[in-house]
This record gives C-alpha cells, structure tokens and sequence, in this order.
C-alpha cells in the first residue's frame, strides 16, 4: 500500500523504477515513473510497510548498492555504498531501520574470487547491517568470514530463500550454513552478536526458505533427507513445514504429508537462481495455503483446515487435513497409469558420498526380453533438487512427464540428485573437501556412473540399454555420460547443454546475473562494467598467468569438448537459439566439432534448433515436440527388440 486504500504496483526493469497507484474498483490507473537511474539494473524492489519510502538493489556487475526512494524527495539516496555486492533489504515493522546483506568476497574452491553466484562457490564472506533510514547511520550486527572457516551462502541457491527477515524491532532472521554445513534460518538480535539456530533440532535438514507465522514464530520449508523427520531410502521423501519459535528455537513439525512438495520461494536472489514467486503463504486467520504436488497430481493450491497452525506444545506429526483452493490442470491421461516413484540411495561412482535418487519401475506386463530398458535423468541448475512428484517448477513438472511417459511405455526411470544438487548441505553441494566439481573436475559425473551401477544391480532392469537425458547442466552430464562412457550409455538427450566450461566462461556475458562470468584468465572487457580479473590473491601478480593457464587445462579436461571424439552412441541434441542461460554457441560448437571430425556410424547425431526460443521453450506448441522428441528417440535408442511402442503410438 502507498498511501491511503490505493493498490500500489511497482515494476522494475533496466535502470527504471515505475509505480501504479490503483483505488479500488478502478483499473484504469497508469504507471509513472518513480526514478531513473544512469547505470545498473534495478531489483529487488521492497516497500517499507509503513510510509513511502521504497528500497531496491541497484546491480553493477562486480558491485550492487541498497538504493532508497523517497517519492517525495528529489533525489535518490544510496545506503552505505562500498566496494562489495549490498542485496537482500529487509524493513523493520516500524519501517525506521532497513537491514541488508553485505556479501564482501565470494570463493570458490580454487581460492578464485567470483562476482557471480553461479554452481561450485564453497564460501561467501558476509556482513548484516542495519541502517537508520532518517540519518543514513549505520551498523554491523553480524558477520561470518570464509578466511575463518565461518564463511557459507546465506540462502537457498537453488530455489531461492528470503535470506533475510526483519522480526519484531530487535530481531533478525537470517539464513546460515555455519551450524553443521546446512542451511538453517538463525536468530539475530540487534543488541546481541549471538547467532542462535533455529533448527536446532533437525541439524540435517537443509531449510529451503521461510516466512513469519505469528509474531515470534517462523514457518520453515525444508528438506530433511535421511532424518527421522522424512521417511528412509525406499519411501517418499517430500519437504515438511517446521514451526520454528524464534525465541527458543525448539522447531516442530508443523505438517508433513507424504507425496507432497510444500515449497517457498521468492524474487531477488544473488545470481538470479530463483524459480518463480512465492508457494507458501500465511494467511490473515493464521492458516496456510501452500502449493501442492503429488506424483499423480500436477501442483494446486491447498490451504491448511482448522485455523493456525499448532503452537510448539500442541505439535503433532499427525496430517492435517487441507482443502483445494484451486483445481489442478486436467490431465490428458488416466492418472491411474502413472509410475510411483520410489525414493532410493546408492553409492557414488568414486565411493565419496551417497546419492539421493527417484525410482520408477514401469508395470511388471511391460517387461520383455531380460530387463526394462532404463533411462538416467539428470536435473539441470545444476543447484535444484527433484522430488518424488511433480516439481513446482514448470520446467521441472514437464521433466517429471516426460518421465512417466517413458515409464508409461516400459522405460525405467532413475531421477538422480548428484553432487551439486541443493537440500542435502553445504559438503554435498560443493563436492567438500576437494572441491572438484563443475569445472574444477566433474567429479558430480562419477554420481551417474553411481545411478548406472545401482541400475546394473537391479534384476528387473537390462543394464545393456541405458541411455541419460537433461537440460541444461543435465545437458553437461548427458554429454559427460556420452564422451566418457559410450560403453555405458546407449543413447542420450541434451537439452540446451554446456559442451566446453572455458568457451562458456571466457566468452559468454552472462545475461542472467548481468556480470562476466570468466574463472580463469584475464580478457578484454566484453562491456565497460565487464571485467574478469583473475584468480585471487594473485590480482595481477607473478603467479597469474601460470595460474591461469593451469585453471584452462582443468576446465577444458572437465568438458565434454575435450573427449568429444568419443562420441559413439546416438545424440539428440536441442537449443533454442535466444538462450540466455546457455548460449546457444554451445551446441553450435558440438555440431561443428562433430562435423569437422570423424563422424562413425550415420544418423549418430540427430539436431534440433529452435528459432527464437529460450532455455526451456516458452511456447507450449515447442514443448510438445521437445518432449515428444525426447520420448521418441530415448524409445527408439533404448528399446531394441524388446516390443516398446514407438513414440505417438497410443
């Protein structure tokens, strides 16, 4: 609200700030500008809840500053401004103080300093400072170090969390990794340094993200695999909703229903790593409504019965019971006939760690010959995490089809959480303590060679046609399977994928987080707010160029484009050409690669190029034939002799 009864609508966009005032029953109202800013782009817009005022991110690349607006003042304020990254504002209730994160250096695991918050960062170190809006004072409250080993990601990489949180005039809340490596929502106040975890009692559960229940209470989205919150290896694991009094951080069991996906997610994260708006929602009588999404039920809206939610004494495990706000997409199929994933665990290909993964066995009347064929799929992000069900991610729910789908024509299917994958800590999600993931190793692949072995050992399944799919970073590991083990992989699917680590680096703007994403050597400056600089602490010293050099060789050892002449089992392989996440110059460089070299049997590479699309197509109409073609070659590929139904087949 702006003022009075009138609705305000706040758009943002490049370096202009525009607003709508909209009285009720008036829907003519036209937006005006608020502010225009000569450099950066303006996010994460947030109202003060009491008066005018309207702070906001002003993003600049390697720096971004806390803008202020006073719709009645001339000119706009910056709060603090300094040689860091400033993001996530949060207003005090009485809208007198604004807090904001502060992050100072971000490492990866080479000890290279990164402006953007993309895969494989172990560490940030970050401040907490709060402002006086009136005098423009401020103040640390807390801080964590990455030289001190406190250093960790305030938030939720994958899905973005709400990384801070104003509760009360002296309480903050804010995200944390320094207690057990897992991301967990930490008391602050504002007149003692004290961390305290809020989570306390559920160490291994990684909180996806979190928002105020009552006064003195939050309601925690998180993932707890492996804890006795969630079920075990064999049964499925869904996120829970914890009741986290702030005061005594005794965190209770607020509601678990199995089968289900209960998720919050919000705008404005570091690196533009969030999927979509908000899935969880407090309401005005205390109850919740929350997006709901089983294996056979596309996500619906559902809302909590029986008022707020139990206080810490009267807790309970039990389910609640909820009811549909909103109906659910109408399925194009009998739901009756789709697979129930199980969720299953298997050691890693290199013996470091255990994998989280979803199971569907098709019916058992589907099984011909020795086994079902079997397909791996491998998310993209590659900071997500797949479920049992349908994901509230768009994307994602149409991946899960595609899934059942195959399963629905005698295809197993293995959904796996590798290395990298967020909701199972800090060590999982940057391959710790080596840090040899992404491009630093690909050890994240040695989890699929994991999937394949699990695979092998099942009797139900012919370990001789297994093929992979994915988009995006699972594009990455469809190329990995292909080039480092044709041997293994009879056919695969690579949906907008990253072929070579150096090329996408060193020569791709980065149109998502708007910084030059470059690790490894000094370039010319693609713009003028540009500027790779090197691996720290070498910042144009002695030691940078052999630094350099050597961070090359291990990018481009990482890539599939350094075994690409390996390549010997059937590829399909897909990009939208207005991809701005993965430039399409990607597969432009595999299908030259492939032309230009020794191309074996014909047919081995099948190509489709999708004009004026994104990452994921935005036109339902491209979707279809996406999925369809997915389906239909992974069939064709994977099936052999054993009398699976081609793809369009009823």
């Amino acid at each position: 609200v702006l003022s009075g009864s009138s609705v305000g609508v706040l758009t943002s966009g490049s370096t202009v700030l525009s607003a709508a005032a909209v009285p009720p029953g008036n829907a003519g109202a036209s937006l005006r500008q608020l502010l225009q800013v000569p450099q950066g782009t303006i996010t994460q817009v947030t109202p003060a809840p009491v008066g005018d005022h309207v702070a906001w991110v002003s993003s600049r690349g390697d720096h971004s500053f806390i803008g202020l607006l006073d719709p009645g003042a001339p000119a706009v304020r910056y709060i603090a401004p300094a040689f860091a990254r400033d993001t996530s504002p949060a207003w005090s209730p009485s809208g007198d103080k604004l807090a904001f994160l502060r992050i100072l250096d971000e490492l990866d695991g080479s000890g290279a300093s990164t402006n953007a918050a993309a895969f494989g960062k172990d560490t940030a170190s970050f401040q907490v400072l709060v402002a006086d809006v009136a005098t423009g004072d401020h103040w640390e409250v807390y801080g964590e170090d990455s030289r001190e080993g406190t250093g960790g990601w305030p938030m939720n990489l994958g899905y973005g969390s709400r990384p801070l949180l104003f509760l009360g005039k002296e309480t903050l809340v804010l995200g944390s990794e320094r207690f057990g490596g897992f991301l967990h929502p930490i008391r602050l106040s504002l007149r003692d340094s004290s961390p305290q975890d809020l989570l306390e009692r559920f160490p291994d559960c990684e909180a996806q993200d979190w928002v105020q229940l009552e006064p003195s209470a939050l309601l925690v989205v998180a993932s707890c695999p492996g804890s006795t919150l969630e079920p075990q290896a064999g049964r499925d694991v869904s996120l829970s909703l914890l009741r986290a009094p702030v005061e005594s951080g005794r965190a209770q069991p607020a509601r678990r229903e199995r089968e289900t996906v209960l998720w919050q997610g919000s705008s404005g994260v570091i690196g533009g790593m969030a999927h979509g708006g908000a899935g969880v929602t407090v309401l005005g009588d205390g109850s919740v409504a929350f997006l709901r999404c089983a294996f056979d039920d596309p996500c619906a809206v559902h809302r909590l019965l029986g008022g707020a939610l139990p206080r810490a004494s009267e807790a309970t495990t039990s389910d609640p019971r909820s009811v549909a706000l909103s109906a659910p997409p109408e399925s194009p199929f009998d739901a009756g006939a789709l697979v129930r994933p199980r969720t299953v665990v298997f050691e890693s290909g290199d013996g470091r760690f255990q994998v989280q993964g979803h199971l569907l066995l098709p019916p058992a009347h589907l099984r011909r010959g020795q086994g079902f064929p079997a397909v791996i799929f491998t998310h993209g992000g590659p900071m997500r995490q797949m479920y049992g069900t349908f994901h509230f991610a768009p994307d994602y729910s149409q991946q899960a089809m595609i899934n059942q789908v195959l399963a629905a024509r005698g295809v197993a299917v293995l959904s796996v959480n590798y290395r990298l994958s967020v909701g199972f800590g800090r060590a999982f999600r940057n391959c710790l303590p080596e840090s040899d993931c992404g491009w630093r190793g690909a050890a994240e692949y040695e989890d699929l060679v994991g999937a394949w072995k699990y695979l092998d050992g099942l009797d139900a399944v012919d370990s001789s046609r297994i093929g992979i799919h994915g988009l995006s970073y699972g594009g990455l590991n469809t190329l990995m399977a292909l080039t480092r083990n044709p041997d293994l992989f009879v056919a695969g699917v690579a949906n907008a994928p990253v072929f070579n680590h150096v090329s996408l680096a060193r020569f791709y703007s980065g149109a998502v987080s708007g910084t030059f994403s470059g690790h490894f050597d000094f370039q010319p400056p693609l713009t003028r707010s540009s500027l790779a600089t090197g691996p720290e602490p070498a910042l144009a010293g002695p030691s940078w160029p052999s630094q350099a050099a050597e961070n090359v060789a291990i990018a481009f050892a990482a890539s599939p484009a350094s075994q690409v002449g390996n390549l010997t089992s059937p590829l399909l392989l897909i990009h939208g050409d207005a991809d701005h996440n993965v430039d399409v110059q990607e597969s432009m460089s595999l299908a030259r690669a492939w032309r230009q070299g020794p191309r074996g049997q014909p047919g081995l590479l099948e190509t489709m190029m999708l004009p004026d699309e994104k990452h994921w197509p935005a036109l339902y109409s491209n979707q279809l034939v996406v999925m369809q073609a997915t389906v239909g070659f992974l069939l064709r590929h994977s099936s052999g002799a054993g009398g699976v139904r081609a793809a369009g087949e009823d």
